[in-house]
């Protein structure tokens, strides 16, 4: 069969409104060439931007120097594929630009050497093209020009195949009734033409996954565990050592902890307790298979990477790599409940460690265990995990999986959605839903009795008298709020009632706990403790962890951050902070689309500096990829725009200027609307007992994931508000 190794360059995402401005494809047969093409074109629809230009290289002089018409080359582009099979990472986007450009290639074979590396490679860091090619060495010079990705997607596709005929035969044999009967997945005969290996030199969990070594450092503090006690949090990474050393210190006293953390990732050398929806169930996977009877292609990545993945031992979501089109496939191949066999199995395993790490949800959840009730709670984060605590007790149903049916239920999903967003919805905003969605907190008087008997189609027959009653009679006091976005098309119900929210504040009680915070937490200001948590008295707890140290500086004449020129004034200012900074540059933005427009901008100003390099979170790529083109330019200047990143590896990131665009609020929520409510009918002030205490964490969570920082540019105007001085005041020093 011919091979055709093909790429393409694009000014966008989509065929009917974006140009090819480079097609390039090398076709083999039986291993020697036999065509090749490699052209730029000229934009025949949108415009080649500075951000495309600067992401694929290719620039407007060389367009108006070398660029072709696609018009006049698509009969020869056509004819030189042929009947080949296509090859390529991410394949379908470039077999979808060529069709909308009405070069057929609807009919021919293709094969994605992204699905294969996902399933072949278990564990990567990332699967971009750039890295795959830097970590095995295939020659890549030119990254995102179409013809070096042809030539690193074949480097690539011949590793697969060795990768391919070294799969366990007992795997092979696993997956053959379905490859055979159940999709019509064209990479499937590579699997069914390949003998395998008894005894696998590579397929061996050893070379993918090391057990949890825990750091023996211990803290020489004395622990009075009859009462809470407090430290306040310094830099992530040194903050998760101390917290570490505290868990070792109670184990060498024969106690032993609990590490809740909303960011587990820091605590990578200690053992995870589970929920059962993040792990794997083998004994369901037939019902993924037998619920559709055919598999698409990605459903047929996603049976094949699992069988993989079970095969050498994983258990959690972690391990399996999960492309993000594939999230929605999970929960069919997960542990339904706490009670079945393989998750109370796991339970049993993990309490028997003497530390022990779990996300606040899972402690929530099992805070009635046994296996729990003698342990000592050590809070990571504690204020985050406040905002976990208050929204636990919440009930929601979601129609997401009505309506991926194609039948009856589906279509029925899909009208109700529509009535309920043009008969509830959309009167109570006064306005269209938006292109972000809707959440709608509903009024206590509220009654949608004539919503009731359509849903209850829906629900399942034990939870029908609930949201029966959730339309028609709500509990007194039940908050109740509905979320919908357009981008699914899904609507979720939500229910909330404050006695279940007490109640488990109350089960908190009873346990001891070290809370580890980033708001001043002894203080005459523990409102927020007293409200959110219950403790009214804590007695501090010194870990050795220093404040931080870095320098705030606020420039003169900030620009109000409502004004259409607010993006530019910060583009200018992140540049001038580069210029004058002696190590690397990092930018936190509030929001992706300003971290676009600045990228823009940095990305022209410094084009011509060789010695520059900029990198953006959701702009460069995942994070794996991120952190690789990161490591890769090291010998040059790096400017890192952020969001929301928070990545262990950034404590070994040298940085000494920090550039904060605006506040970091947290997202509006009803729930949090209710409380507000409640709260000011009693004389309670909101903004300080919670907005201030979270804008104060997620401010000096950010600043805190720097090791080493020396200043941080400041440039919100409303710094000078007294909420601003208050929130400042309190992470800085200076």
């Amino acid at each position: 069969m011919d091979l055709c190794f093909l790429d393409l360059e694009t000014t966008g995402f989509e065929p009917k409104e974006d140009s090819i401005i480079e097609v390039s494809f090398v076709r083999f047969r039986d291993g020697e060439k036999i065509a090749e093409f490699d052209q730029v074109f000229a934009p025949d629809k949108s415009e080649l931007s500075d951000f495309v230009s600067h992401l694929t290289g290719i620039t407007q002089d060389e367009i108006d120097r070398e660029g072709q018409s696609l018009v006049g080359q698509r009969s020869n582009i056509q004819e030189l594929i042929g009947d080949s099979v296509i090859v390529g990472h991410n394949i379908d986007f470039d077999i979808r630009f060529l069709i909308g450009n009405e070069i057929d290639v609807s009919r021919n074979p293709r094969l994605d050497t992204h699905e294969l590396a996902r399933i072949l490679l278990p564990l990567e860091e990332s699967y971009a093209l750039e890295v795959l090619s830097e970590k095995y060495k295939f020659e890549h010079a030119d990254a995102h020009r179409a013809m070096s990705d042809v030539l690193a997607s074949k480097d690539l596709f011949e590793l697969l195949m060795t990768k391919l005929a070294d799969l366990p035969t007992s795997y092979l044999e696993s997956v053959q009734e379905v490859l055979a009967n159940h999709t019509d997945w064209y990479a499937k005969q590579l699997f069914l033409d390949t003998l395998g290996v008894q005894e696998s030199a590579f397929y061996q969990k050893d070379n993918f996954y090391s057990a949890p070594q825990i750091p023996a450092n211990t803290l020489e503090v004395e622990l009075d565990t009859t009462k809470p006690h407090a430290f306040r949090l310094g830099e992530n990474q040194a903050s998760a050592s101390k917290m570490i050393a505290l868990a070792n210190t109670l184990g060498n006293t024969g106690k032993p902890s609990l590490i809740v953390s909303p960011k587990l990732d820091y605590f990578a050398d200690v053992a995870k307790l589970p929920t059962p929806e993040v792990v794997f169930a083998p004994e369901r996977i037939s019902g993924f298979v037998n619920d559709r009877g055919q598999l698409d292609n990605l459903e047929t990545t996603f049976y094949l990477q699992c069988q993989l993945r079970h095969h050498l031992g994983f258990r959690g979501v972690f391990f399996f790599d999960l492309f993000f089109k594939m999230r929605g496939f999970w929960r069919e191949v997960c542990q339904i409940d706490a009670q079945t066999e393989t998750f109370q199995a796991i339970f049993k395993e993990k309490t028997e460690e003497p530390v022990l790490a779990l996300s606040p949800d899972a402690l929530f959840r099992f805070i009635d265990a046994p296996e729990l009730q003698d342990r000592t709670l050590i809070f990571d984060e504690a204020e985050f995990t406040a905002d976990k605590l208050l929204h636990f007790p919440t009930q929601s149903l979601s129609l997401a999986n009505f309506l991926n049916q194609e039948n009856e239920t589906g279509a029925a999903a899909q009208f109700f959605i529509h009535r309920f967003c043009r008969d509830f919805i959309e009167p109570q905003l006064g306005h269209q839903i938006g292109p972000f969605g809707a959440k709608v907190l509903l009024d206590a008087t509220d009654r949608l009795p004539e919503f009731a008997e359509e849903f209850a189609k829906f629900v399942s027959p034990e939870s029908q008298d609930y949201w029966q009653q959730w339309f028609t009679e709500p509990a007194e006091k039940l908050v109740r709020w509905v979320t919908y976005f357009p981008n699914s098309g899904n609507l979720s119900l939500h229910a909330w009632h404050p006695d279940d929210w007490r109640a488990l504040k109350d089960k908190l009680e009873h346990f001891p706990k070290v809370m580890a915070h980033r708001y001043p937490f002894l203080s005459d200001e523990n409102a927020f403790w007293r409200v959110f948590y219950g403790i009214n008295e804590c007695a501090s707890l010194d870990v050795g962890i220093e404040a931080i140290a870095a320098e705030l500086q606020i420039p003169k004449d900030l620009m109000s951050h409502t004004s259409p020129d607010f993006n530019q004034f910060c583009s200018e200012q992140i540049a001038t902070a580069y210029r004058d900074t002696e190590q690397n540059l990092v930018v936190n933005f509030s929001s992706l689309e300003t971290m676009r427009h600045c990228f823009d901008d940095l990305t022209q100003t410094f084009i011509a500096d060789e010695y520059f390099a900029i990198f953006g979170e959701k702009v460069s790529g995942g994070n794996g990829k991120l952190w690789q083109l990161v490591q890769k330019n090291l010998d040059k200047k790096q400017i890192l725009c952020t969001q929301k990143i928070l990545k262990p590896e950034l404590s070994d990131y040298k940085a000494d200027t920090l550039v904060v665009q605006k506040f970091p609020f947290s997202a509006p929520h009803p729930l949090l609307q209710k409380i507000e409510e409640v709260m000011k009918q009693s004389g309670q002030s909101w903004w300080d007992t919670w907005v201030v205490p979270q804008l104060v964490a997620n401010l000096h969570r950010r600043v805190g994931n720097f090791h080493g920082l020396k200043k941080v540019i400041w440039l919100d105007p409303r710094e000078n508000s007294r909420w601003g001085k208050t929130v400042l005041k309190k992470v800085f020093k200076s």
